[in-house]
């Protein structure tokens, strides 16, 4: 062979060799075991269920003897000699040395299979019902029926903070437990959505004036029900107390301009949600703010000119009425409907709203 072709098919050949190293090895994609039927509610198969496995069939061992009463058919075997009826019977009489043989009918085995035999019958299997269809008992998912929108979700689950509670304020179990939702909208293995009602375990919580902290509550399904190992627990963490109040005669105002660190108090209900509350006063703390029942000018001055409503168009105050000079925007509409045209139709240049 020339040396030229040689080179050409070790250079085909090293070729092939750099390709087939860059292609990843196969590895065949495995599906998920597909669900067999087990569960708390069904463990192993029965004859309910009407599930079956495969059977192969194996053929009966039996041979025939005098027991079974089995004999063959014979098919008849002419004469080689042309024997004739020398008798006057009608019938040919063969001489010794005819081959013919008259047909006979056999006769059937009366043998029954039985464990002797090996026989067994074949039949296709037949799947379990719970395995087509699904569990209709076991939970896999759900949710709250959560009415009164008091629980919050938490990293690890769910929340219901009850600040304030304790000991100048005793929760009783009583109370909590017309808190906590009585029932949950669940799917079932077989696909049904379903409304259950649910038990609470109270059992960690004192009967009276239950302290401050945090108290883990689990609740329990309808007996004929259960969760699945992917469906969430149904636990709640309880939250009770845990806020800071000030008092009147611990309330320290804050000065400055004003610094809202000052303001802000610690809270858990509901979590993670920020309430900012602020005292707007005109003159002093407890200086009444409803001068505005007056159109004398001294009435007026208190709103426009002191306090937070310095220079200010929107005024806070009780009973303030346009007819004291302060402006329709600052009156109440006496009704649901609010008041329009305070502020332009369009936004300033620097995008924020104008009054009107």
């Amino acid at each position: 062979m020339p040396s030229k072709v040689i080179k050409r098919i070790l250079s085909v050949m090293l070729t092939l060799t750099i390709l087939l190293s860059l292609c990843p090895p196969y590895a065949p994609v495995s599906a998920e075991p597909e669900y067999d039927g087990f569960c708390v509610h069904h463990p192993a198969h029965t004859a309910e269920c009407g599930y079956g496995e495969a059977v192969k069939g194996q053929p009966c061992t039996h041979v025939h003897d005098e027991s079974c009463g089995y004999t063959e058919a014979v098919e008849e075997n002419p004469c080689d000699m042309e024997c004739t009826d020398m008798d006057g019977d009608g019938i040919a009489d063969h001489i010794d040395g005819c081959v013919y043989r008259p047909a006979a009918e056999g006769s059937p085995c009366t043998h029954t299979h039985d464990e002797t035999c090996g026989y067994v019958e074949a039949s296709e299997a037949s799947p379990c019902t719970y395995a087509v269809n699904g569990c209709p008992y076991c939970v896999v998912s759900w949710e709250w029926v959560d009415d009164q929108q008091l629980l919050t979700r938490l990293e690890d689950g769910w929340g219901m903070g009850l600040p304030g509670a304790g000991e100048d304020n005793p929760l009783t179990r009583e109370a909590v437990a017309e808190l906590l939702p009585g029932a949950i909208t669940a799917m079932t293995h077989s696909g049904e959505e379903v409304t259950l009602e649910i038990s609470w375990d109270m059992t960690a919580l004192p009967e009276e004036s239950i302290p401050d902290g945090d108290y883990s509550l689990t609740a329990a399904l309808p007996e004929a029900y259960a969760l699945t190992e992917e469906a969430a627990a149904l636990t709640i963490t309880l939250q009770i107390g845990g806020t800071e109040t000030y008092t009147d005669t611990e309330l320290q105002l804050p000065s400055g301009d004003p610094p809202l660190p000052e303001h802000i108090i610690n809270g858990l209900s509901p979590n993670g949600t920020t309430i900012d509350l602020f005292d707007y006063w005109i003159t002093e703390r407890t200086t009444p703010d409803d001068g505005s029942n007056t159109t004398t000018e001294d009435a007026v001055n208190a709103f426009i000119n002191q306090g937070i409503n310095t220079d200010h168009a929107l005024l806070f105050g009780k009973g303030m009425s346009a007819t004291a000079g302060l402006g329709s925007w600052n009156d109440w509409t006496k009704s649901v409907e609010p008041r329009t045209g305070i502020v332009k139709n369009e936004l300033g240049q620097d995008g924020f709203p104008v009054l009107n």
